[in-house]
């Protein structure tokens, strides 16, 4: 449908600028996640309850690191907190995963289906 289709439009475009920074979304991601696991209780974040998660503050100070802030809409991000939501939290680990697969085109070759105009 048309909110997939503005899923993968936006992951392009992110792929897209990391890519051209010669960088990797999993590097950015790392940290959050190494925060996150030596982070005492004093956060709403639990990491021991969800693994591999971020908060959403989290994922848009990401954004803003990678210099993706820009690219993504508020509607896009939207579509992306939706798409990669667990437990209320952002699932990083599936982001990356699909970001990775999205870097190597081999994933948006097979599931986006380009339609002009």
């Amino acid at each position: 449908g048309e909110e997939l289709d503005k899923l993968h439009r936006v992951m392009a475009k992110m792929a897209e600028s990391v890519r051209a920074r010669r960088c990797t979304f999993r590097r950015f991601f790392e940290d959050f996640d190494r925060m996150c696991k030596t982070r005492s209780g004093t956060t709403s974040h639990n990491y021991a309850l969800n693994p591999g998660c971020i908060s959403r503050s989290q994922f848009r100070q990401a954004l803003s690191r990678m210099g993706c802030a820009h690219l993504v809409s508020p509607e896009e991000l939207f579509i992306l907190f939706k798409r990669y939501e667990r437990k209320g939290e952002f699932n990083q680990l599936v982001f990356i995963r699909d970001m990775d697969a999205c870097e190597q085109e081999s994933w948006l070759a097979s599931n986006l289906s380009v339609s002009e105009g």
